[in-house]
């Protein structure tokens, strides 16, 4: 399995994902209704995938790189990506407002963050990918945005935006075990660092990122953001499997883009402009 180490992947407005299995980058484009594959080497387009109406936005690859999940944001369905063939083989409906998604690090399960809707709750589901049925699920604060799993797998952190909290789920007793409330709305962005110890979450509305300590699920520091034409950071990434505890910030100013990167000792160490 190739590894792309000592680089730092930015999310800006479109979403993308990286396949287990190949150096290529998905990149979900909402106008067209389309994946556009990158290659990661050249930086090139390499392929377009055509997706169908609804609006594609968030895309998530299974763990074995076979295939990518999209939600699609208007019609609140998914869509399955075969990877090797480029091509969408199916749609599927799971909950009723589906936001975001992740797998289980055993690619056993989807994950579907699912927001309230006429026929849904805010809630995480678990999705057996094996028997195409739902496992389980449990009912979380409001707009549950983002997730990642502890090292083991053993934990599962969801931010809820509206909410402004972090949501911890322990997943052999399918409950949660704690509530880590910060208030700070708009609360998206998650990231574990490569040890494990330390969650970062954004706290949109307060314009920092937090360090949570993961043993005792307390806050233990502050990184606050710049306040010049970025009023709301979201943490997009970090680079943890080769090693590098770093963190990409990406911003939504009213004109262009910026990306700030923070090391371990909680100080911003760089700010990349993006036209």
């Amino acid at each position: 399995m190739r590894r792309l180490c000592g680089a730092l992947a930015l999310a800006l407005a479109p979403t993308l994902a990286a396949p287990a299995g190949a150096a290529t980058l998905y990149v979900t484009n909402t106008r067209s209704d389309s994946v556009s594959v990158i290659d990661t080497d050249t930086l090139d387009v390499v392929a377009t995938i055509p997706l169908g109406p609804g609006k594609p936005n968030r895309v998530v690859f299974h763990p074995d790189g076979k295939t990518a999940w999209v939600v699609y944001d208007k019609s609140h369905d998914l869509g399955v990506i075969d990877a090797e063939a480029r091509k969408l083989v199916r749609r599927v409906r799971i909950g009723g407002n589906p936001y975001n998604l992740n797998f289980t690090p055993d690619g056993r399960h989807l994950v579907v963050l699912d927001w309230s809707s006429d026929t849904s709750d805010d809630e995480v589901i678990f999705y057996d990918l094996a028997a195409g049925k739902i496992a389980w699920r449990v009912e979380v604060s409001t707009w549950p945005a983002h997730s990642v799993f502890a090292r083991d797998g053993k934990r599962l952190y969801v931010s809820g935006e509206t909410a402004g909290d972090v949501t911890v789920i322990d997943v052999a007793t399918r409950a949660i075990v704690e509530r880590v409330v910060h208030g700070g709305g708009d609360a998206m962005g998650l990231a574990l660092t490569a040890d494990g110890r330390t969650l970062y979450a954004a706290a949109g509305e307060n314009k920092v990122i937090l360090k949570v300590d993961t043993a005792s699920n307390a806050v233990t520091g502050k990184i606050a953001q710049h306040r010049s034409s970025t009023p709301i950071p979201k943490l997009d990434k970090a680079v943890g499997p080769c090693g590098y505890n770093v963190l990409a910030i990406r911003a939504e100013p009213a004109a262009g883009h910026s990306a700030d990167v923070s090391n371990e000792g909680s100080q911003l160490s760089a700010r990349f402009n993006i036209p």
